[in-house]
C-alpha cells in the first residue's frame, strides 16, 4: 500500500494569521501622534442683570401659571418645565447659591407632587417663594 504525502495549507495560513497579528499590534502600540486638541471655545460671561431677568421672567410666569392650574399633574408638568428652563439658564458666579436653591426646591416641590403629598408641596412652594423674595 503507497501512501500519499498530502500537502496541507494550514503551515501558510498559519504563518500568514501570525505575520497579520505581528503587523496589528505593531500599529496598535506605536500609534500615531494625537491631534492636536481643537481649542474650546471659551463661553462669555454671563451678566447679571441678564441673567437676573431671565430668571424673574420664569419664575413670576412660573408662579403665576402654578396657582392658575386645575389639578396636581397639570401642576407636575409646569413643574417639570419650570425646571428644565431654570437648568437651561447660564449663571454668574454669585447667583450659585441661589439658583441651586431655586432649582432644590423646584425639584422637591416635583417630588411632592408625585407623591400627593399636599404638606410637603405647600412647603416646597413656601420655600420657592421665600428664596425668590431674599433674593430681592
Amino acid at each position: 500500500m503507497m501512501l500519499h504525502k498530502r500537502h496541507s495549507f494550514f503551515p501558510f495560513v498559519l504563518a500568514l494569521l501570525t505575520l497579520a497579528l505581528v503587523i496589528l499590534m505593531f500599529y496598535a502600540f506605536t500609534g500615531r501622534e494625537p491631534a492636536p486638541a481643537e481649542r474650546a471655545v471659551e463661553p462669555s460671561p454671563v451678566s447679571a442683570s441678564r441673567y437676573e431677568g431671565s430668571l424673574v421672567s420664569l419664575m413670576d410666569a412660573f408662579i403665576g401659571a402654578y396657582d392658575a392650574q386645575p389639578d396636581d399633574a397639570s401642576r407636575l408638568a409646569l413643574t417639570e418645565q419650570a425646571l428644565a428652563d431654570l437648568l437651561s439658564l447660564r449663571v454668574p458666579a454669585d447667583e450659585k447659591d441661589r439658583h441651586l436653591a431655586l432649582a432644590v426646591g423646584l425639584n422637591r416641590l416635583e417630588q411632592a407632587l408625585r407623591a400627593r403629598d399636599a404638606e410637603e408641596t405647600q412647603a416646597a412652594f413656601d420655600e420657592i417663594a421665600s428664596t425668590l423674595r431674599a433674593a430681592q
